[in-house]
């Protein structure tokens, strides 16, 4: 294997599974766990931060609070979710198809099925019944509106849609499934394009859907809808989640060699430099029409060139997120996401009970990860991988290893 090649595990040539992108997973949840409050001091440790730095240079970011605009912008975390989904199912179907000249939806969907729904039915289950039932909720008046506006648009994976033309739901551990709603029809959708499209057809095609991707959230921008439907609805994702796919016909299309190597090369550090001042930014996505259309766009392109970069050339930033621990924390990404809410909600009662505790407040942010990772990790390995290991009865290209 040469540097520049794609590289795969060495149990398989045929494996599609790159370990930085599972370290890459691991800080998109990050950002998201610090978007929805895990880390409370943050802020404070970032603006500390600057104004140390001011003293060496005043006019570095002066009068910004940039703790908390980077703490808004956590949720661009999901934004890489998406794309990485639509790179790297792309990419699994793509082989399938050059194997076997043909891709089996039915194989592709009970993969899906088996990965994402034992998790979230449970999720489910812990988030409309067992929590409520925990903090005294069940009996009242908006907890019935609650169940019975939200729990069947959420049991067929339109929840997004739910919360953004009936409104929003009362708990957080609930909201933050309408990702994986938008993910679960983004999978219904995907491989009927591929299948039903040429080859040669392909890319302008899925250029022609993110363009009008791009018109539609214009469109609901400059129309004023609802926040919160301009927030959940899929067609405001769309075009990340053709970002990843887009990327992979590319690098189908046209195998990266050693000029895609040297671009990668140069290109890695002003990428990283671009999306660092992005996400340090006020008001991303937010305030204009303009800004909530072309911001977006801005990320997917960022974070597909990053993504295509950290594939196409080592070094130390490859290195970096392909490191053991992080690569295990990505493995369990899944489980993060969907307990993290759960674990800060649980973190939050304990020190009620507990009461007042010399450094409390950076033991309940300790306690408040630590949860999330093992609820996580107990869940994976005690719950999901029997699913999963049945997943790969299913599979016509090996993909990560189930261990």
């Amino acid at each position: 294997m040469t540097e520049t090649e794609p590289h795969e595990q060495p149990d398989g040539a045929d494996r599609a599974y790159f370990p930085e992108l599972d370290g890459l997973r691991f800080f998109a949840f990050l950002a998201v766990f610090i978007f929805h409050d895990g880390i409370p001091q943050f802020r404070r440790w970032v603006n500390s931060a600057m104004e140390a730095a001011r003293s060496a240079v005043p006019s570095l970011a002066a009068g910004r609070d940039v703790g908390f605009d980077i703490q808004q912008n956590g949720w661009t975390g999901v934004q890489f979710f998406f794309i990485l989904s639509g790179f790297l199912i792309t990419t699994l179907l793509l082989r399938e198809e050059r194997r076997y000249g043909r891709i089996s939806l039915r194989s592709f969907w009970v993969r899906r099925a088996l990965r994402i729904q034992p998790l979230y039915f449970l999720t489910l289950i812990l988030t409309f019944f067992l929590l409520p039932w925990l903090n005294g909720d069940v009996g009242f008046p908006t907890y019935h509106k609650f169940i019975t506006t939200h729990l069947a648009p959420f049991l067929i994976y339109l929840g997004n849609w739910s919360m953004g033309i009936l409104g929003p739901v009362p708990y957080d551990s609930v909201s933050i499934l309408w990702s994986v709603c938008v993910e679960e029809q983004f999978y219904v959708f995907l491989p009927i394009v591929l299948v039903l499209t040429p080859r040669r057809a392909r890319v302008p095609a899925v250029v022609l859907l993110m363009a009008a991707a791009i018109a539609g959230r214009y469109w609901m921008a400059k129309s004023n809808v609802n926040v919160l439907l301009f927030q959940f609805a899929t067609t405001t994702h769309l075009d990340t989640l053709f970002s990843g796919v887009l990327l992979a016909l590319l690098m189908d299309r046209f195998p990266p060699g050693p000029r895609a190597a040297w671009v990668a090369k140069i290109s890695r550090p002003g990428l990283l430099i671009a999306l660092g001042f992005v996400l340090c930014g006020p008001d991303l996505a937010r305030k204009t029409v303009g800004r909530q259309t072309w911001d977006y766009v801005i990320l997917w392109l960022l974070g597909a060139g990053l993504i295509g970069s950290l594939i196409v050339r080592p070094g130390v930033l490859r290195s970096a997120l392909g490191y053991s621990r992080l690569v295990w924390l990505g493995k369990i990404s899944y489980g993060l996401y969907m307990f993290h809410e759960i674990a800060l909600w649980t973190a939050r009662k304990v020190f009620v009970a507990v009461g007042w505790i010399p450094n409390g407040e950076l033991l309940k942010t300790i306690l408040g990860f630590a949860l999330t990772v093992a609820f996580a990790a107990v869940s994976y390995y005690a719950y999901e991988r029997p699913f999963l290991r049945r997943k790969v009865r299913w599979e016509r290209v090996k993909s990560r290893p189930v261990s």
